[in-house]
């Protein structure tokens, strides 16, 4: 298990452990029957960690210890005004005072919680120190990266760009690391300077030099495939159509499920439908064709966000030819305009998770500059994708193009039931956001 595991897992130990003294606190101090009251709060205990994650306090990307306190404080508040009104509706025919009896768990839970992630942002167990000797585009994105970013796992002690020393000073700079557990290098072993430094490299692994290859520390920390990475021999070697039976049959079952739970939401259309006509005149349903599996044409339902049909912007258009409406300010932030593509789920034409499909003639547009942008509907496309929650905007370049199409291959490689599930918190957690901004 890599460093990043191990502190995630450490913070997601110590939250469960936390509530449960909380729990424990609780039950000592205000005397009760442990028996009666342990399945209860252990959904509370489970939607708090739930709440930890949507809310991003497991992420890689550390957070001083102000922002904590406050996420901190924004998922116990929900969750204890949540749990008030399930143990009063649900619980109340049982012998115990809910709002109490919560009240004293939250108040121990939040000091404790935050005791515990004072101490563990002051102390950041197991973070290494991290030298990185590269060159290109892939190696500034990452120096870029820790520059903005306090991350939870990685302190960059220095980095060396390998054009701009010679060999023997870039030698000295690997003498000068101390042999050490914390410490890690990562290399670009494609160089032609660390090629010529491969043996003294070799005989160094023998005094407990820990080297990583600069892609694979690349796709770790930045969650995304570099383009420079991509050629025929890639898709080869990690891409495989085929998925799993089990991770085929929990992505379809999830999706009807979660459709079938959404599908009361189609209650708001006509209060929307007024609000549009007041606005003006116009469709409230428009079918976009888009790209679909294999790249088959695809016609998935939408209602109009903008003053007119929505197909597709290109790329150096002026978007205010088509502004979004009033009506469509509110509705495209919340991705209310997208819940009629329900229907494309339940038809099988989409998954909720997935890279976003694409219109046709954009889709030819970006291939002429993309070679393996087709590529992307090798898996079916979502409502929602890794794309969307690490960008969080719509590309309007190629710039943004490419680093959208970098998201979607790091899915479509590492796709897995673990993947899906965090995709759809975190969808969560961006929706919630885009509706509190």
């Amino acid at each position: 298990m890599n460093k990043s595991k191990s502190i995630q897992l450490m913070q997601f130990l110590g939250d469960i452990f936390f509530f449960g003294l909380a729990f424990v606190l609780m039950i000592f101090i205000r005397d009760l029957p442990i028996e009666i009251h342990i399945w209860s709060f252990s959904v509370v205990i489970m939607s708090l960690v739930l709440g930890n994650y949507i809310i991003g306090l497991y992420d890689r990307s550390g957070q001083d210890y102000k922002t904590t306190f406050i996420r901190i404080l924004i998922v116990q508040s929900t969750v204890f005004v949540l749990s008030v009104l399930g143990f009063y509706f649900l619980l109340n025919k049982i012998s115990i005072s809910p709002r109490l009896n919560l009240f004293s768990f939250f108040l121990f839970s939040i000091i404790l919680l935050n005791l515990w992630r004072y101490f563990f942002i002051k102390h950041r167990p197991f973070v290494q120190n991290v030298y990185i000797f590269g060159t290109g585009e892939d190696f500034d994105d990452l120096i870029d990266y820790f520059r903005s970013h306090k991350d939870k796992y990685f302190n960059l002690v220095k980095y060396i760009d390998l054009e701009k020393m010679y060999v023997v000073d870039i030698q000295k700079e690997f003498k000068n690391i101390i042999s050490d557990d914390q410490n890690l290098i990562v290399i670009d072993t494609e160089h032609s300077k660390i090629k010529m430094l491969k043996e003294y490299l070799y005989e160094s692994i023998y005094v407990g030099i820990r080297y990583v290859e600069l892609k694979t520390f690349f796709e770790q920390v930045m969650k995304r495939i570099p383009l420079s990475q991509i050629d025929e021999l890639w898709f080869l070697t990690y891409i495989q159509r085929k998925a799993t039976p089990a991770y085929v049959f929990f992505k379809r079952t999830f999706d009807l499920i979660l459709c079938l739970i959404l599908l009361p939401t189609f209650l708001i259309f006509p209060f929307i439908k007024i609000f549009m006509m007041i606005e003006g005149k116009g469709k409230f349903f428009i079918y976009n064709k888009r790209l679909g599996l294999i790249g088959k044409i695809i016609k998935i339902p939408k209602i109009r966000n903008r003053k007119y049909d929505d197909m597709g912007v290109k790329f150096g258009a002026d978007k205010n030819d088509n502004p979004v409406s009033r009506v469509g300010s509110f509705i495209k932030p919340t991705r209310i305009d997208e819940l009629p593509q329900i229907l494309s789920v339940l038809k099988g034409d989409l998954s909720l998770i997935g890279p976003r499909p694409e219109f046709k003639h954009i889709a030819d547009d970006l291939s002429r500059d993309l070679p393996y942008f087709m590529m992307r509907t090798l898996v079916k496309p979502g409502l929602s994708g890794w794309a969307q929650i690490n960008q969080d905007y719509v590309p309007s370049n190629l710039r943004e193009t490419r680093l959208k199409l970098s998201y979607d291959f790091y899915y479509i490689k590492n796709r897995s039931i673990t993947l899906e599930i965090q995709i759809f918190l975190k969808t969560i957690r961006t929706v919630l956001s885009r509706v509190g901004s």
